[in-house]
């Protein structure tokens, strides 16, 4: 059983290194921009492709190619004055190919909720990812079009990683994948320093 973490993903923030992090799955910025107050990262890409997508795909932010333009542009005019922000407006897969192994200290995942797409993406990265994978979407309940809880524990299994925890919030939670134990009781340890405070 993993852990269930005493905050949501906001606070979740302040335990993750700084360093070069990459979120997956943009849409406006709101949650880049609470990245990149709160970790301070070296460098912050923000990778998305702004792109309706007519295959089925059920999602709520699967919107008309005008509303994807519109938030792109919001997007890049709100980071324009960040210097240590890099905005990718590619397909994810596409995207890793432009980073070496190892670049990224963590990655936040929070684009296409399908399972093939959840998994295409964590395994196209994970050669580019030291420690963490964080995610957003860890589903309490059903939702039609959402498999990230399948693809994630998949995933983890298949690479022998360790599922650190999850956050509180009541349906929608962000999950954390350390890639060695010296990861995960780096930021356990540091979690339940905060805990025990508290």
């Amino acid at each position: 059983m993993f852990n269930v973490f005493p905050f949501d993903r906001i606070k979740l923030l302040e335990f993750l290194p700084q360093g070069n992090v990459c979120e997956i799955g943009v849409l406006k910025g709101d949650f880049s921009m609470n990245i990149l107050e709160i970790t301070k990262p070296k460098k912050l890409f923000l990778v998305d492709s702004w792109k309706h997508y007519s295959d089925g795909y059920v999602d709520s932010n699967n919107v008309l190619q005008k509303e994807h333009d519109y938030r792109h542009e919001y997007t890049t005019k709100r980071f324009e004055s960040f210097q240590n922000v890099k905005i990718i407006r590619e397909e994810s897969i596409e995207a890793s190919l432009n980073f070496e192994n190892n670049f990224f200290d963590w990655i936040y995942i929070d684009a296409n909720h399908s399972y093939s797409s959840v998994i295409n993406d964590l395994n196209a990265y994970d050669s580019k990812v030291k420690s963490f994978f964080v995610g957003h979407d860890w589903l309490v309940g059903k939702k039609e079009g959402f498999a990230v809880n399948e693809a994630v524990i998949d995933f983890v299994f298949s690479k022998n990683y360790i599922f650190t925890g999850i956050t509180n919030e009541s349906r929608f939670r962000t999950y954390i994948i350390s890639k060695s134990m010296n990861d995960h009781k780096f930021i356990n340890d540091l979690i339940v320093k905060y805990i025990n405070k508290t």
